[in-house]
């Protein structure tokens, strides 16, 4: 089982009391208790326009900074499950599904070549168009590096080819590893 799996399963397991919440009521619906359950509070579905593929280029992102390195951390993981419960329009998507995304790339880039990976991240560009989601998606991709408290040299070097991919010039990727407090 994945690491994924393995958090997504001891999340669900927890009871998070409702009391006070004005949307517990609603809590009866499956899918609320799972956003709960996962997120620590009761969200109802978000209706923006966030894509899967979208979704998948943020997940992917993210999984893909969290393996740089060659070293996969816990803390990674459970940044990545916050970026994710911080953005309102990731969050509506099941857990199950964040769970199968995160699974999906974790799959795809384990040992994936050079070559792969460059096409990934264009294709991962080509889904993020504007540029405050590709801004988005290198702080979030920042902020799962972080977890560690120090980004590794490989790490770097996956960050420069990542903005490179995404278009965003050398100055706003210093500004934004020093602006991402991690």
């Amino acid at each position: 089982m994945s690491i994924a799996g393995i958090l997504c399963r001891f999340v669900e397991g927890v009871y998070i009391p409702f009391e006070g919440d004005e949307s517990a009521a609603k809590v009866g619906n499956s899918r609320y208790t799972r956003h709960a359950l996962f997120f620590g509070k009761v969200y109802p579905p978000m209706h923006h326009k966030l894509s899967y593929a979208e979704a998948r280029a943020y997940i992917d992102v993210m999984v893909a900074a969290m393996v740089c390195d060659g070293v996969m951390r816990q803390q990674e993981l459970e940044r990545l499950i916050a970026n994710v419960a911080a953005r309102p329009s990731l969050r509506k998507f099941d857990p199950e599904q964040i769970e199968r995304m995160i699974n999906t790339s974790l799959t795809e880039f384990q040992g994936m070549t050079r070559a792969r990976l460059d096409n990934k991240l264009a294709a991962i560009a080509n889904t993020l168009k504007s540029t405050p989601n590709r801004k988005d998606a290198l702080r979030m991709a920042i902020s799962v590096m972080r977890a560690n408290k120090e980004i590794s040299p490989k790490a770097l070097t996956f960050l420069r080819r990542l903005a490179t991919a995404l278009g965003i010039d050398e100055a706003e990727v210093k500004k934004l590893l020093q602006n991402n407090d991690g």
